[in-house]
């Protein structure tokens, strides 16, 4: 999947991460790998795609507190028009990142965005 990717090939690492999570479902490492495959096949302005929030609910459900599958959860939740699902998900990556750091200014202004907007 690494080499396909080197390659530029979009599809075919997802195919082989994908291969590697079905062969693997309790592997919390290849779950992640074949959820970020699928995050590189989207665009970053675009909301996740079923069979990411699909995918990303599977790292969840191996890991609560994975923060990757916490952020996109997040951000389809808030895509979706569910702040309070959203707020949710983000509530529980902010103990995660570090006190002073941009990306936790940035997680609680999409908090607080969704508790002004509801």
């Amino acid at each position: 999947a690494r080499s396909w990717g080197v390659l530029g090939e979009a599809e075919k690492p997802a195919d082989a991460y994908a291969e590697v999570a079905r062969l693997a479902p309790d592997d919390v490492g290849a779950q992640v790998d074949y959820a970020g495959a699928l995050l590189a096949l989207g665009s970053p302005e675009a909301p996740p795609s079923p069979e990411l929030v699909a995918q990303l609910e599977k790292v969840l459900a191996l890991d609560g507190d994975n923060p990757q599958a916490l952020f996109h959860l997040g951000r389809a939740a808030a895509v979706q028009g569910d702040a309070s699902g959203a707020a949710e998900y983000w509530q529980r990556l902010l103990p995660q990142l570090p006190a002073n750091s941009p990306e936790r200014a940035t997680l609680q202004r999409l908090i607080e965005d969704l508790e002004t907007k509801g």
